[in-house]
Protein backbone atom coordinates (compact mmCIF):
# COMPACT_ATOMS: atom_id res chain seq x y z
CA UNK A 1 0.00 0.00 0.00
CA UNK A 2 2.84 2.36 0.88
CA UNK A 3 4.54 1.69 -2.46
CA UNK A 4 1.31 2.33 -4.37
CA UNK A 5 0.72 5.59 -2.47
CA UNK A 6 4.31 6.63 -3.01
CA UNK A 7 4.25 5.91 -6.73
CA UNK A 8 0.90 7.68 -7.08
CA UNK A 9 2.25 10.78 -5.33
CA UNK A 10 5.37 10.81 -7.50
CA UNK A 11 3.28 10.40 -10.67
CA UNK A 12 1.03 13.29 -9.57
CA UNK A 13 3.95 15.52 -8.63
CA UNK A 14 5.88 14.87 -11.83
CA UNK A 15 2.76 15.22 -14.00
CA UNK A 16 1.72 18.45 -12.30
CA UNK A 17 5.25 19.83 -12.30
CA UNK A 18 5.82 18.80 -15.90
CA UNK A 19 2.63 20.41 -17.18
CA UNK A 20 3.25 23.57 -15.15
CA UNK A 21 6.85 23.76 -16.39
CA UNK A 22 5.79 23.33 -20.00
CA UNK A 23 3.15 26.03 -19.60
CA UNK A 24 5.50 28.39 -17.74
CA UNK A 25 8.13 28.12 -20.49
CA UNK A 26 5.43 28.71 -23.14
CA UNK A 27 6.12 25.30 -24.68
CA UNK A 28 2.61 24.11 -23.86
CA UNK A 29 -0.31 26.36 -24.67
CA UNK A 30 -3.48 26.05 -26.69
CA UNK A 31 -1.81 27.33 -29.86
CA UNK A 32 1.11 24.87 -29.63
CA UNK A 33 -1.21 21.94 -28.95
CA UNK A 34 -3.44 23.05 -31.83
CA UNK A 35 -0.38 23.19 -34.12
CA UNK A 36 0.56 19.64 -33.14
CA UNK A 37 -3.02 18.42 -33.51
CA UNK A 38 -3.36 20.18 -36.86
CA UNK A 39 -6.78 21.52 -35.94
CA UNK A 40 -8.15 24.14 -33.57
CA UNK A 41 -8.80 22.72 -30.12
CA UNK A 42 -12.25 22.95 -28.60
CA UNK A 43 -12.74 25.34 -25.72
CA UNK A 44 -15.52 25.94 -23.23
CA UNK A 45 -17.51 29.15 -22.76
CA UNK A 46 -14.62 30.65 -20.75
CA UNK A 47 -12.06 29.84 -23.47
CA UNK A 48 -10.47 26.92 -21.60
CA UNK A 49 -9.29 23.65 -23.12
CA UNK A 50 -9.96 20.89 -20.55
CA UNK A 51 -8.55 17.39 -20.48
CA UNK A 52 -8.69 14.37 -18.22
CA UNK A 53 -5.40 12.68 -17.32
CA UNK A 54 -5.59 9.05 -16.20
CA UNK A 55 -2.80 6.86 -14.84
CA UNK A 56 -3.08 3.11 -14.33
CA UNK A 57 -0.89 0.12 -13.56
CA UNK A 58 0.71 -1.91 -16.33
CA UNK A 59 -0.07 -5.53 -17.22
CA UNK A 60 1.97 -6.83 -14.26
CA UNK A 61 -0.27 -5.08 -11.69
CA UNK A 62 -3.26 -6.79 -10.10
CA UNK A 63 -5.52 -3.81 -10.76
CA UNK A 64 -4.38 -3.23 -14.33
CA UNK A 65 -7.45 -1.20 -15.33
CA UNK A 66 -7.84 0.75 -12.09
CA UNK A 67 -7.29 4.45 -12.80
CA UNK A 68 -5.60 5.37 -9.53
CA UNK A 69 -4.30 8.69 -10.86
CA UNK A 70 -7.10 11.00 -12.01
CA UNK A 71 -6.47 14.65 -12.79
CA UNK A 72 -8.35 17.34 -14.69
CA UNK A 73 -6.18 19.96 -16.41
CA UNK A 74 -7.60 23.21 -17.74
CA UNK A 75 -5.53 25.46 -20.02
CA UNK A 76 -6.60 29.08 -20.45
CA UNK A 77 -6.65 30.02 -24.15
CA UNK A 78 -5.80 33.67 -23.46
CA UNK A 79 -2.82 33.63 -21.13
CA UNK A 80 -1.82 29.96 -21.30
CA UNK A 81 -2.11 29.42 -17.55
CA UNK A 82 -3.04 25.98 -16.33
CA UNK A 83 -5.12 24.80 -13.40
CA UNK A 84 -5.01 21.18 -12.31
CA UNK A 85 -7.37 19.31 -10.00
CA UNK A 86 -6.56 15.89 -8.61
CA UNK A 87 -9.60 13.65 -8.07
CA UNK A 88 -9.27 11.27 -5.06
CA UNK A 89 -9.37 7.70 -6.34
CA UNK A 90 -11.75 6.65 -3.56
CA UNK A 91 -14.37 9.27 -4.42
CA UNK A 92 -17.61 7.27 -4.51
CA UNK A 93 -20.24 7.83 -7.18
CA UNK A 94 -23.74 6.95 -5.96
CA UNK A 95 -25.19 7.49 -9.43
CA UNK A 96 -23.91 7.80 -12.97
CA UNK A 97 -25.66 7.90 -16.33
CA UNK A 98 -24.11 4.72 -17.77
CA UNK A 99 -21.32 3.48 -15.50
CA UNK A 100 -23.21 2.27 -12.44
CA UNK A 101 -21.99 3.09 -8.94
CA UNK A 102 -18.63 2.72 -7.27
CA UNK A 103 -15.30 4.34 -6.55
CA UNK A 104 -14.15 6.61 -9.34
CA UNK A 105 -10.99 4.56 -9.92
CA UNK A 106 -13.11 1.47 -10.75
CA UNK A 107 -15.59 3.10 -13.14
CA UNK A 108 -13.35 2.88 -16.23
CA UNK A 109 -12.46 -0.76 -15.55
CA UNK A 110 -16.02 -1.87 -14.86
CA UNK A 111 -17.56 -0.03 -17.81
CA UNK A 112 -14.84 -1.29 -20.16
CA UNK A 113 -15.60 -4.85 -19.00
CA UNK A 114 -19.32 -4.30 -19.52
CA UNK A 115 -18.77 -3.00 -23.06
CA UNK A 116 -16.57 -5.97 -23.95
CA UNK A 117 -18.82 -8.59 -22.32
CA UNK A 118 -22.30 -7.27 -23.00
CA UNK A 119 -21.95 -5.11 -26.09
CA UNK A 120 -19.32 -7.19 -27.89
CA UNK A 121 -16.82 -4.32 -28.26
CA UNK A 122 -13.15 -4.97 -28.88
CA UNK A 123 -10.79 -4.05 -26.04
CA UNK A 124 -9.61 -0.97 -27.96
CA UNK A 125 -13.18 0.21 -28.68
CA UNK A 126 -14.30 -0.48 -25.11
CA UNK A 127 -11.29 1.37 -23.68
CA UNK A 128 -11.93 4.48 -25.80
CA UNK A 129 -15.65 4.51 -24.97
CA UNK A 130 -15.02 3.97 -21.25
CA UNK A 131 -12.45 6.78 -21.15
CA UNK A 132 -14.87 9.14 -22.89
CA UNK A 133 -17.74 8.19 -20.56
CA UNK A 134 -15.56 8.70 -17.47
CA UNK A 135 -14.63 12.15 -18.79
CA UNK A 136 -18.30 12.94 -19.33
CA UNK A 137 -19.22 11.76 -15.81
CA UNK A 138 -16.49 13.85 -14.21
CA UNK A 139 -17.49 16.78 -16.40
CA UNK A 140 -21.07 16.52 -15.16
CA UNK A 141 -19.86 16.35 -11.57
CA UNK A 142 -17.59 19.38 -12.00
CA UNK A 143 -20.03 21.28 -14.26
CA UNK A 144 -17.44 21.64 -17.02
CA UNK A 145 -16.77 20.31 -20.52
CA UNK A 146 -13.87 17.86 -20.68
CA UNK A 147 -12.67 17.84 -24.26
CA UNK A 148 -10.04 15.10 -24.38
CA UNK A 149 -8.70 12.20 -22.31
CA UNK A 150 -5.13 10.91 -21.99
CA UNK A 151 -4.43 7.56 -20.29
CA UNK A 152 -0.97 6.21 -19.56
CA UNK A 153 0.21 3.14 -17.65
CA UNK A 154 3.35 2.87 -15.52
CA UNK A 155 5.39 1.58 -18.47
CA UNK A 156 4.37 4.63 -20.53
CA UNK A 157 5.15 6.88 -17.57
CA UNK A 158 8.62 5.36 -17.17
CA UNK A 159 9.29 5.79 -20.90
CA UNK A 160 8.14 9.43 -20.77
CA UNK A 161 10.43 10.24 -17.82
CA UNK A 162 13.38 8.46 -19.42
CA UNK A 163 12.71 10.15 -22.79
CA UNK A 164 13.35 13.56 -21.22
CA UNK A 165 16.49 12.35 -19.45
CA UNK A 166 14.93 11.98 -16.01
CA UNK A 167 13.38 14.45 -13.59
CA UNK A 168 15.37 16.73 -11.31
CA UNK A 169 14.10 16.75 -7.73
CA UNK A 170 15.59 18.69 -4.82
CA UNK A 171 15.48 16.07 -2.06
CA UNK A 172 15.31 17.86 1.34
CA UNK A 173 16.95 15.07 3.37
CA UNK A 174 18.39 11.56 2.94
CA UNK A 175 15.68 8.98 2.30
CA UNK A 176 16.63 5.47 3.42
CA UNK A 177 13.96 2.79 3.12
CA UNK A 178 15.21 -0.58 4.41
CA UNK A 179 11.90 -2.30 3.57
CA UNK A 180 11.53 -1.29 -0.07
CA UNK A 181 9.83 -4.18 -1.95
CA UNK A 182 12.28 -6.40 -3.78
CA UNK A 183 11.97 -9.45 -6.04
CA UNK A 184 10.05 -12.54 -4.90
CA UNK A 185 8.34 -10.79 -1.96
CA UNK A 186 11.67 -9.77 -0.42
CA UNK A 187 12.89 -6.41 0.86
CA UNK A 188 15.85 -4.32 -0.22
CA UNK A 189 17.33 -1.00 0.87
CA UNK A 190 16.46 1.98 -1.30
CA UNK A 191 18.40 5.23 -0.81
CA UNK A 192 18.06 8.74 -2.22
CA UNK A 193 20.58 11.26 -0.89
CA UNK A 194 19.69 14.85 0.01
CA UNK A 195 20.27 17.48 -2.64
CA UNK A 196 19.48 17.90 -6.30
CA UNK A 197 18.99 14.44 -7.81
CA UNK A 198 18.06 13.36 -11.33
CA UNK A 199 15.67 10.43 -11.03
CA UNK A 200 14.98 8.08 -13.93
Amino acid sequence: IGLIIGVSLIVLAVAAGGVKALVATKILNIRSVANIAGTPLPTDAEGHFNMLLLGQGDKSHDGVDLTDTIMVASIDGDDGSVVMLSIPRDLYFLKTEKMGTGRVNTLYRDYKGYLMGREDKTEEEASALAMRELADELGRMLAMDIHHVIKVDFIGFVKAVDAIGGVEIDVPYDIVDREYPGPNYSYQTFVIRAGLQTLD
